[in-house]
């Protein structure tokens, strides 16, 4: 319940827009540990240095490092449920799996290193438990594929990075757009952000503000909000898989952007959209996902699975152009 406390608006993207923003993980710490927080109250109440224990567990820091996994890891409880949830949500069933079939697949297993030590790992119990795991791998993968990294998603991704660029702009050269957050102008201009600023600001706040910039005197900073309220997204180009061609054609559409009256870059953009699949380290680490299975030692599951071992540690990577609908 509690991971994920320190995300800005927008998610992952309002890491990726602000120059050396701090990671979500590292504020949603802060927001356990201030004995200012509701949150921090509720902890402290239940039970003494609680809030500091599921620091640890979030930090993988836990005496119980299989606990920590469960958190974050190949399997953990965030991606189980926002592959559903994402699915409802966006009236899609690429992501649905067996998670029912997959919770009772699950065992506790004990391996043993390479120097000896025994090592309890959260493991899939037998063969019976392959169908569900591989179903949930097979669900992230059509996820990406059809909702996180359909073009018109990373199109409005793109708009909304054009906003912040060009909010970041003008702050540095002395005018703050009006209504613009205090932790994002803090943030823009490389100065520290509080814990209670950065809490204030929520998609409401940003969504309030963009709405304000659609009237801004700055002629590039009202066209992108105004796009963005009207869903008038860019359009989008895939690009083939030789990587050498990639830079040239952005080169290309910046410079087709600047003779048509466009910033090139508020408005080109070189989109590389990399797909998660099944990662399993290749040393003794406990890290990744086993398969416990009877009078067998433990396993990797990659060794087991046919499907999940031919995905094993590969690179998807979808290329593609942004650029305005007008210079189509």
């Amino acid at each position: 319940l509690l991971h994920d406390l320190g995300h800005g608006p927008f998610s992952h993207l309002f890491e990726e827009v602000l120059p050396d923003a701090r990671h979500h993980e590292a504020w949603t710490a802060d927001v356990l540990l201030d004995p200012d927080t509701d949150v921090h109250r509720a902890l402290a109440s239940i039970s003494r240095g609680m809030p500091e224990r599921v620091v640890s567990l979030l930090a993988g820091t836990h005496r119980l490092a299989y606990l920590s996994r469960s958190v974050s890891g190949m399997l953990d409880v965030d991606r189980c449920d926002y592959l559903l949830r994402d699915s409802h949500m966006t009236g899609v069933r690429y992501g649905i799996y067996d998670l029912d079939w997959l919770l009772r697949a699950l065992t506790f297993g004990c391996r043993r290193t390479q120097s000896g030590a025994e090592q309890w790992v959260l493991a899939i119990e037998g063969r019976k438990g392959l169908p569900p795991i591989e179903g949930y791998f097979l669900a992230r993968s059509f996820m990406y594929q059809q909702v996180y990294h359909h073009k018109a998603t990373r199109a409005a991704e793109a708009l909304i990075r054009g906003i912040f660029l060009r909010v970041a702009m003008l702050s540095r050269e002395g005018r703050v757009p009006d209504q613009t957050p205090r932790a994002v102008v803090a943030a823009v201009r490389g100065e520290p952000v509080h814990l209670h600023e950065y809490l204030e600001l929520d998609d409401v706040a940003l969504l309030h503000a963009f709405r304000v910039w659609e009237a801004d005197p700055d002629t590039a900073l009202a066209t992108l909000t105004r796009q963005l309220s009207a869903r008038q997204l860019p359009k989008t180009l895939p690009l083939p898989p030789d990587t050498r061609l990639w830079q040239p054609a952005a080169d290309r559409a910046k410079e087709v952007a600047l003779r048509n009256g466009y910033p090139p870059e508020l408005t080109v953009w070189l989109d590389v959209a990399k797909e998660p699949t099944y990662a399993e380290p290749e040393d003794d680490s406990p890290e990744g996902l086993w398969v416990s299975i009877r009078h067998r030692p433990m396993t990797r599951l990659g060794r087991i699975s046919f499907v999940l071992g031919e995905l094993c540690n590969k690179s998807v990577e979808r290329p593609r152009l942004i650029f305005p609908a007008a210079i189509r």
